[in-house]
C-alpha cells in the first residue's frame, strides 16, 4: 500500500480538534466540554500559524491512516536547554492494519528533524506498549516530573 505524507494546515483544523476529543477520550471519561473545544480549535490555529505546530498525516487511499503532531513552547532558558523552547509531541496514531511498518517511527523522526533548529529539546508522554519505540528512536525516560493540578 502506498502511504504519502503531508503537513496538516488550518484547512485541516476540524479534523485536528476532532482528532485531539478523540485522544482525549482515549484517556478520561470526563466530557471534553464546548469551552475546551473551543480553546483547542484556537490553539491549533494560532501554533500553526506561528509555525509552532505541525501534524504530519499519513495517508493511503485518500484516507488518514497516521498523524503524529509537534508543538513548541517556551520555557526558561538553562544548561540543558539554551535556546528556551521545547518541542511537545503528541497525538501519535497509526491505523490498526498499518502498525508494525516503521510508520509512527517515520513520522516521529521527520518531526524531530524538522524541529532541530528550533527547540533545545523534545518531550512527550507515553504509553507502556509505546516505551519501546521511543527508547528505539533515542528518547530517555525520566522518572522526576511532578504535576501539581489547579
Amino acid at each position: 500500500m502506498d502511504i504519502s505524507y503531508k503537513f496538516a494546515t488550518n484547512e485541516d483544523l476540524e479534523f485536528l480538534v476532532d482528532m485531539r476529543i478523540r485522544d482525549l477520550k482515549m484517556f478520561s471519561n470526563k466530557k471534553v466540554d464546548d469551552k475546551t473545544i473551543q480553546n483547542i480549535r484556537e490553539f491549533y490555529y494560532s501554533k500553526i500559524v506561528k509555525n509552532e505546530c505541525f501534524t504530519l498525516l499519513g495517508i493511503s487511499n485518500n484516507k488518514v491512516i497516521a498523524t503524529a503532531t509537534i508543538y513548541y513552547y517556551d520555557i526558561l532558558l538553562s544548561n540543558e536547554n539554551s535556546k528556551g523552547k521545547v518541542g511537545q509531541i503528541t497525538n501519535v496514531w497509526v491505523s490498526e492494519e498499518f502498525r508494525k511498518q516503521g510508520i509512527a517511527a517515520y513520522m516521529i523522526k521527520r518531526l524531530i528533524n524538522i524541529s532541530r533548529d528550533n527547540v533545545g529539546m523534545i518531550c512527550l508522554n507515553s504509553s507502556k506498549d509505546a516505551l519501546k519505540l521511543y527508547n528505539k528512536i533515542g528518547f530517555i525516560k525520566k522518572d522526576n516530573y511532578l504535576i501539581y493540578n489547579l
